[in-house]
């Protein structure tokens, strides 16, 4: 199993986080891209920060919320 550094949180849809797709893609950095349904958004609501996303988890704990 693979430990990754980055994690990208955020609806099983094009949106706000596609650039941050894209620039992974573009630098080649491995990341963990986790993405769920309109329907699950309030299992996860009250674990991001500002009840936002998307998020990008870093591994040291860091949470970045940009709209």
């Amino acid at each position: 199993m693979q430990d990754y550094k980055y994690r990208l949180i955020y609806f099983n849809a094009r949106g706000s986080a596609e650039f941050v797709r894209y620039i992974f893609a573009y630098t080649g950095k491995e990341y963990k891209d986790l993405r769920f349904e309109k329907n699950e958004w309030p299992k996860y609501k009250p674990y991001t920060p500002f009840r936002n996303v998307p998020v990008l988890e870093i591994s040291d704990g860091v949470r970045l919320v940009f709209c």
